[in-house]
Parts: C-alpha cells; structure tokens; sequence
C-alpha cells in the first residue's frame, strides 16, 4: 500500500506544470507525506521502527522551502 501511495504522489507531482498558479499550496502536505514513505521504505517498510516516530522540523523546513519554490 505504502508504494501505491508513493507512486501516486509522484503521479500528481507529474501534473505540476499543468496546474493553475499558486495551487501549489494545497499540496504542500503531500511534501511530509512523501519523505516520511521514503522513510519508511529505508526500514523495509516496518511502521515499528522507532526512527519514524521521531518528532522533527525537517518536513516543516522541506515543505517551506518547496512552497517558496512553487512546488510540491
């Protein structure tokens, strides 16, 4: 399931350039939900792994820095 949700981000990623202006922002979620399946997958997928569960501003940063580009 966790790779069907990740190929599905990077499927409405692909349709980036064909959306209005500034619709970005409501998909800047899918920047946190994307790096944490990217996590997940570095642990072979196990939700147990006390490394996810670590609270961090790092998706806070990445997705800042990718609203400030106009991405997502």
């Amino acid at each position: 399931m966790s790779a069907y949700a990740k190929r599905h981000i990077e499927i409405g990623r692909s349709y980036q350039d064909k959306l209005p202006k500034n619709t970005h922002v409501a998909f800047l979620n899918s920047v946190e939900a994307y790096e944490w399946l990217l996590e997940l997958e570095k642990y072979n997928f196990n939700v147990l792994e006390q490394n996810l569960h670590k609270q961090s501003s790092k998706y806070v940063k990445m997705m800042m820095a990718k609203g400030k580009k106009g991405e997502y």
